[in-house]
């Protein structure tokens, strides 16, 4: 599954969950840091605790490229996983609840605790690194 060489075909599933699961975790620390700010900024507005309009926008910009990583990955790795239409249906919930839920555990939980998110962002951007190098090496 990790090695090169190896003929993967294209109704792997894994390599993009493993991708979906990764980001999310990531997405943990972004949802940590969010609320961690957020609990402690006097602001009452949100996009003036964190930087303004151009910081929110390029959070926004942010969140919208990370599903394109795990949409890249399955579809390269998956494109014939889901071979009817509830089973692509399948597939996208199951990619969005790994991409999804870890964020929002990360922002409920750091509201009320205190924790270092640095682990969930080089984890992030491992994975990236990791998708970005397989995505690469990929030849059809």
């Amino acid at each position: 599954m990790f090695d090169a060489t190896e003929a993967v075909t294209g109704t792997d599933f894994t390599i993009p969950l493993l991708v979906a699961v990764a980001v999310g975790v990531h997405g943990w620390g972004e949802g940590a840091a969010f609320s961690a700010t957020a609990a402690a900024t006097p602001a009452t507005n949100l996009v003036d605790a964190f930087g303004g309009v151009s910081a929110a926008f390029a959070f926004v910009l942010h969140k919208a490229l990370e599903p394109m990583m795990v949409g890249t990955a399955s579809w390269v790795y998956a494109k014939d996983h889901a071979k009817t239409a509830s089973g692509l249906i399948k597939d996208i919930i199951v990619l969005a609840l790994a991409f999804t839920l870890p964020g929002i555990l990360g922002g409920a939980t750091d509201y009320f605790l205190s924790y270092d998110t640095s682990y969930f962002f080089a984890f992030g951007l491992g994975t990236s690194v990791y998708a970005a190098v397989r995505l690469a090496k990929r030849r059809d």
